[in-house]
C-alpha cells in the first residue's frame, strides 16, 4: 500500500488506490493497513512509502490499549480493538511514542496470548527493511522552543531570548551561576548559550532493503559569556550539565523520529593573579552519516567563529566548551547519536610571550551510529578530527612598578631631576625622574629583558640591564651611585670577596668585569683573581658602573656592582661567595653598603608539633627545633650576614632584615639607602634577589617561604627597641621585642 502524500487525490488516483487495496485484500485482507494523511504544515514528505504485508501501523486506539511494555518485548493490552485482534505471529508492529513507550517500538510477534480482555505478545526486535516494502521518507525539520516537551534545567540557568551579537532562533538558554571556591572567593559567571538544531533524515527503501540514506543534524550553537575571578586558581574545572531537553516525535507517517538533546557547559581554567574576560563564538556545523552502496560514511563540516577580550591577570590559561550531545532516534533504536561535540574557545595569558595572548577556537567531534533498525547489526564509531583556529591575539599593556633611589657617588645624598628610561629591545617603553629624595616610582610594561638608563645633565650615565618587571607587581631595583662629570677618566676599585659561611676573605677567586649593571653576559673587559686574603683590585678603568662576576670552585658563582671613579682607586666594594649545597637545603645571604653598620637577619618559621614559631637571629642563633641557624653574624657594614635552613619542614617561613643601628629612629632612610640586598641560594644556583625598597623605615619584611615557592613582601616598617608592627603589613615584628644587646 502507498502512503497518500496529500488527503485529496485525482480521480484517476483513487481508482488506482482502490484497485490496489482491492488486490490485497484480495490476498490476504487487513494485512496492510491505510495510514493516517501527512500534516500539511510538516516539511515532511513518505508519500510513496509501501508497507510490508505484515506492517501494522498502529492507530490511535491500538495505542491507547497498551497498558504496559516489560523490557521493550513483552506487551500487555487491555481490551484490544479491532487492529489488534487481527495479528498473529510474524506481524511487524510500527508503535508511535506514547506513555508506554517514549520513542515508538518496532517489533515483531512471536507469540500471542488472549485471555478475555487482555492481549500479551511476545515481540522481538525488527527493522525497518522488515516494516517497509519500498519507497522513500524525507523529514528537514527545525528544533525550536515550541518542539519541546520538558525540559530540566540547572540551577542558575533559565530559558532566554537572543541578544548581543548572537544570532538564536532556537533553544537560548540564560546562564548565571556563581562557583565558590573552598577559600571563599567567587568565580562568577553569566551569559547567554544558544541552540539552533536541524534533524535531517532522507531514507531511500529498495525492495526491502536500504538502497540510500542520509541523517545528519544541521545545528547552529554559540555563547556569549562574562567570568571573573580575584585570585589563583590551578587546573580548576568544573561541568555543568546545564539542560536535559525532551522533544516531541517527529512523524514520518508511521515511522516516528525523535531528538533527544542534553546540553553540558565544561570550564578549565588555571590562572595567576585573577582575570576577567568576555568570551563569544558561533559555530555552524553539520553532523552525521550517509550511506551508499553498502557503505555508511560520516559527514562532518563545520565553521566557526569567535573572540576572546581579556582583562588583566598575571598568567592565564582557560577553556570553555558547550557540549550538546544530540541524537535522533528512529523508534527506540538510537539511530545518530553526536556526544562528543565539543565547541570550544580557550586563551592563553603570558605576559612575556609575543603575542601576550591569544584566543583559540576550536571543535572537538567524535560520533557514534548504530544500524540496527535498518537491519545491520554492526555499530559504528568515528573520532573525526579535532579542528581549531586563532581568533584573536596581541599584544598587552600589563604594567608593573620601576621603584629604587638614585645617590650622588661621593656625598651619598640624594639626585633629584634624574631621567629614569626603559627600553625594550631598543624601543623606549616608560619614563621616570627622581624626586627631591632621590626616588623614583612608575609603572611600565611587564617585561623580563629590559634595560633602565639614567641620566642627568652633569653626570654619567648609568645603564642597568637584565631587568624584568613583573605585571601588577612592584620591582625595587639596586640603588644607584651615580658619579659627576667632572670626575670621569681612568680609576681604580678594590675590595675583599668573602666566605658567606665564615666571613673569612677567599683567595684564588676567578674575577671578570663586564660594562653596565646587573650586566652577567658579554664582553668582558677585565680579570683577575683574590690575593690569599681574599682581596682584589682593578686599575685603568673607565669612570662609571660595572658588574663583577666571581667564582670558584664548590662555590656557587656570584655577581656584585663595581664602581669607579676617574683619577681615584675606590675600596670596600666587597662581594661574597657562598658554597654549593646539599639537596633540599636554602641559604640566605644579606649584604649592604657602609652605613648603617648594622643590619641583622632575622627568620621564623613553623616549630614541629608545636603552634609556635621559632625565631633565627643574633640573640638565638640556633634554636633547638627549627632546622635553621644564623652561620654569620656582621656588626661593622658590608655584610655578609648568613642564614641557613638545613631541614626545611612544611609551613611558611619569613625573613626580615632589621636596621639595628637605626632601630630608635623614625623616621629613618638609612635602610633604603643602604644598597641592601638579600640573595636566596638552592643547591648550586641561585635562585632570586631581593633589594631593598627605597621607603622610609627600620624593618624590612623580605619575603615568605613556603615549601618551593617565595613570595615577595617587600614591606617596610618602623620597629622601635624594637616597636610593634604597624597594621596590614605581613611581618614578624612582634618577635623583635626585647632582643638582648649586642
Amino acid at each position: 500500500m502507498k502512503w497518500p502524500q496529500a488527503p485529496s487525490f485525482h480521480r484517476l488516483s483513487l481508482w488506482i488506490l482502490l484497485l490496489t487495496t482491492l488486490v490485497v485484500a484480495c490476498q490476504r485482507p487487513d494485512d496492510r493497513t491505510l495510514l493516517p494523511a501527512p500534516d500539511p504544515s510538516q516539511t515532511i514528505d513518505f508519500g510513496d512509502l509501501t508497507l510490508a504485508p505484515k506492517a501494522i501501523a498502529f492507530d490511535s486506539l491500538s495505542q491507547a490499549a497498551l497498558v504496559q511494555v516489560v523490557e521493550d518485548s513483552i506487551l500487555h493490552f487491555l481490551q484490544p480493538k479491532s487492529q489488534l485482534l487481527r495479528l498473529d505471529t510474524g506481524s511487524i508492529l510500527m508503535i508511535p511514542p506514547g506513555p508506554q513507550a517514549p520513542y515508538g517500538l518496532l517489533r515483531k510477534v512471536t507469540a500471542i496470548d488472549r485471555q478475555g480482555d487482555q492481549l500479551s505478545l511476545i515481540t522481538a526486535p525488527a527493522q525497518l527493511t522488515e516494516a517497509i516494502e519500498s519507497g522513500s521518507v524525507l523529514v528537514d525539520k527545525e528544533i525550536g522552543p515550541g518542539d519541546i516537551v520538558s525540559e530540566v534545567l540547572a540551577d542558575g540557568v533559565e530559558r532566554g531570548d537572543s541578544t548581543g551579537r548572537l544570532a538564536a532562533t532556537g533553544l537560548v538558554y540564560e546562564v548565571e551561576r556563581p562557583f565558590v571556591m573552598p577559600d571563599g572567593r567567587t568565580l562568577t559567571f553569566s551569559g547567554t548559550v544558544y541552540l539552533d538544531p536541524r534533524v535531517h533524515a532522507y531514507v531511500d527503501f529498495g525492495y526491502f532493503s536500504l538502497e540510500e540514506a542520509a541523517l545528519w543534524i544541521d545545528l547552529k550553537q554559540g555563547m556569549e559569556l562574562e567570568m571573573s575571578y580575584t585570585d589563583n586558581l590551578v587546573n580548576w574545572k568544573k561541568e555543568i550539565d546545564l539542560a536535559s531537553i525532551t522533544l516531541a516525535p517527529i512523524m514520518a507517517g508511521p515511522i516516528p523520529i525523535t531528538p533527544v538533546i542534553e546540553v553540558e557547559l565544561e570550564i578549565t581554567t588555571t590562572v595567576e593573579g585573577g582575570f576577567s574576560a568576555s568570551i563569544h563564538y558561533e559555530l555552524t556545523a553539520r553532523a552525521g552519516v550517509t550511506h551508499r552502496q553498502d557503505q555508511w560514511t560520516p559527514v562532518w563540516d563545520r565553521d566557526l567563529t569567535g573572540d576572546f577580550d581579556l582583562r588583566p591577570t598575571l598568567a592565564l590559561e582557560s577553556r570553555v566548551a558547550l557540549s550538546p550531545e544530540i541524537e535522533f532516534k528512529i523508534f527506540n533504536l538510537a539511530s545518530v547519536e553526536i556526544e562528543g561535540l565539543k565547541p570550544y574557545v580557550k586563551a592563553t595569558y603570558d605576559p612575556f610571550a609575543t603575542p601576550c595572548w591569544e584566543a583559540f577556537g576550536g571543535v572537538d567531534f567524535s560520533m557514534e551510529f548504530e544500524a540496527e533498525v535498518f537491519g545491520q547489526e554492526e555499530d559504528y564509531a568515528w573520532p573525526l578530527p579535532s579542528y581549531q583556529l586563532e581568533i584573536a591575539s596581541g599584544a598587552c599593556f600589563n604594567p608593573g612598578t620601576l621603584a629604587g633611589m638614585v645617590l650622588d657617588a661621593l656625598t651619598s645624598q640624594p639626585v633629584a631631576g634624574v631621567t629614569v628610561a626603559v627600553s625594550d629591545q631598543g624601543t623606549e617603553t616608560g619614563l621616570g625622574t627622581t624626586d627631591a629624595n632621590g626616588q623614583y616610582n612608575f609603572q611600565v610594561p611587564a617585561g623580563d629583558n629590559l634595560t633602565v638608563t639614567f641620566s642627568k645633565p652633569g653626570y654619567l650615565p648609568v645603564e642597568y640591564v637584565q631587568v624584568e618587571v613583573s605585571p601588577f607587581q612592584q620591582t625595587y631595583l639596586e640603588g644607584i651611585l651615580q658619579i659627576e662629570e667632572s670626575l670621569a677618566g681612568t680609576g681604580g676599585a678594590g675590595g675583599q670577596i668573602r666566605d658567606a659561611l665564615s666571613g673569612s676573605g677567599l683567595d684564588g677567586v676567578s674575577l671578570q668585569v663586564r660594562k653596565g649593571v646587573n650586566q652577567n653576559q658579554g664582553p668582558i673587559i677585565a680579570s683577575g683573581s683574590t690575593d690569599v686574603a681574599g682581596n682584589y683590585s682593578f686599575q685603568d678603568l673607565e669612570a662609571g658602573h660595572y658588574t663583577v662576576e666571581a667564582s670558584r670552585t664548590n662555590y656557587i658563582t656570584g655577581y656584585f656592582t663595581l664602581m669607579v671613579i676617574g683619577n681615584q682607586s675606590t675600596g670596600s666594594q666587597n662581594g661574597s661567595l657562598t658554597p654549593e649545597l646539599p639537596a633540599g637545603q636554602v641559604r640566605i645571604v644579606l649584604t649592604w653598603g657602609a652605613d648603617p653598620s648594622d643590619l641583622d637577619s632575622h627568620l621564623t618559621g613553623p616549630l614541629p608539633g608545636s603552634s609556635d614559631r621559632f625565631h633565627v637571629y643574633y640573640g638565638n642563633m640556633a634554636p633547638n627545633g627549627a632546622g635553621a641557624s644564623l652561620d654569620l653574624d656582621d656588626v661593622s657594614s658590608y655584610g655578609p650576614e648568613t642564614i641557613t635552613i638545613t631541614e626545611q619542614r612544611l609551613g611558611v617561613y619569613r625573613y626580615s632584615v632589621h636596621d639595628f643601628t637605626n632601630r630608635s629612629y623614625s623616621p629613618s632612610s638609612a635602610l633604603a639607602q643602604s644598597n641592601a640586598k638579600v640573595r636566596v641560594f638552592v643547591g648550586s644556583s641561585e635562585l632570586g634577589t631581593f633589594n631593598v625598597p627605597n621607603q622610609p623605615g627600620t624593618l624590612w619584611t623580605v619575603f615568605e617561604m613556603d615549601e618551593d615557592t617565595f613570595t615577595p613582601i617587600n614591606e617596610m616598617s618602623y620597629e622601635s627597641s624594637p616597636g610593634s608592627v604597624r597594621n596590614g603589613v605581613t611581618t614578624d615584628g612582634p618577635l623583635l621585642l626585647r632582643l638582648p644587646p649586642k
